[in-house]
């Protein structure tokens, strides 16, 4: 357990760190930099980690601004040895306004970072990888299907 702990803690601060360096280059960059832990894949659930991890960005992160969570919570997840993926999405059919935009993270396929229906409301439009040896390119959709990381 308290290795455990331990690991989220390091996963966490690389996480931010990945923030930081994402606000002076690019999310692709600093995701690409990212390396897990994928010798020990962890057995958990992908909820018992974040769970904590959404803590310590919440409780630690001064003057952080929304968006930056599903980027910490995704940066974090990779370097815990997660395959987690940051996924960029448009309101499907907004009603009487633009659309919106949301972020969230998959892990292993399914939403992990926010309760709403997001295959319902959104569709996806662009992502960052599952994982680092995945080239951290985005692609883009324009035919309204999953994103798949290639």
């Amino acid at each position: 357990m308290t290795s455990h702990a331990l690991q989220l803690m390091t996963a966490a601060w690389r996480g931010r760190q990945t923030v930081r360096r994402a606000a002076k280059e690019s999310y692709i960059t600093a995701f690409a930099k990212i390396t897990g832990n994928a010798d020990q894949a962890c057995s958990r659930q992908a909820y018992a980690d974040v769970r904590p991890l959404r803590a310590v960005w919440r409780c630690f992160t001064l003057f952080r601004r929304p968006g930056q969570e599903p980027i910490f919570l995704a940066a974090a997840l990779l370097a815990h040895g997660r395959k987690a993926e940051l996924i960029l999405g448009r309101e499907a059919v907004p009603a009487g306004r633009d659309a919106g935009y949301h972020m969230w993270v998959t892990v292993d396929g399914q939403t992990a970072s926010t309760g709403l229906p997001v295959d319902e409301l959104f569709t996806p439009i662009a992502s960052l990888p599952a994982t680092p040896q995945d080239g951290a390119r985005v692609r883009r959709q324009s035919d309204g299907t999953d994103p798949q990381c290639h």
